[in-house]
């Protein structure tokens, strides 16, 4: 509740020790930030409402790009504008991830509200996105070698004969991206 000790109009009319009673309701997103893999379909982001829950209130919400852009990385739900009902307290907007064949260790773009109607912005009123895509390696090789040194039984007084095999390989990565490290040799002696 809140006094206020003088209301004076253009007029030149007073009201004096008038009580106004301002009922507000917060909204605000649940974190500021998320991280959601690249096969996964959807995000779900929860926004909250505190305070004054007796009305109905409104807020737009959006997405601004990053490195991750909109209908190429993801596509927010078509509602640009969450309600919440006398009584709720929280709600859901849903962001599609949508897959793609690139190399790309990760992307990122923004979930923002705005224009409060009935209720007032609070922190986090924006939301940084992380799109981690795990098929996608890391940029440094991480290649293995696999090597058998094969000595046969020879007999005594004799030369030694040694063969080696070996195999290096990369792990798979994503369509598009250019492999690393390949490497197959056979070395043999036979002195």
């Amino acid at each position: 509740m809140l006094t206020i000790t003088c209301v004076l109009c253009p007029g030149g009319n007073r009201l004096q020790q008038q009580q106004f009673r301002l009922h507000w309701a917060w909204v605000s997103l649940e974190q500021p930030r998320y991280t959601v893999q690249e096969e996964h379909k959807f995000l779900e982001v929860v926004l909250r409402r505190r305070g004054y829950l007796g009305e109905t209130s409104f807020v737009s919400i959006g997405t601004r790009d990053g490195t991750a852009l909109k209908d190429q990385d993801f596509r927010g739900k078509a509602q640009r504008q969450v309600q919440f009902n006398p009584g709720q307290s929280s709600a859901v907007w849903r962001v599609r991830i949508l897959p793609d064949s690139e190399y790309e260790v990760s992307e990122s773009f923004h979930i923002v509200l705005s224009e409060a109607v009935m209720a007032v912005l609070e922190y986090p009123q924006e939301a940084a996105v992380e799109i981690l895509d795990p098929e996608d390696v890391r940029s440094t090789p991480r290649c293995r070698l696999h090597a058998a040194l094969q000595a046969p039984r020879r007999a005594a007084g004799s030369t030694p004969r040694c063969r080696l095999h070996a195999a290096l390989q990369a792990p798979r990565r994503a369509a598009g991206s250019t492999p690393r490290c390949r490497l197959h040799a056979t070395i043999s002696s036979t002195d």
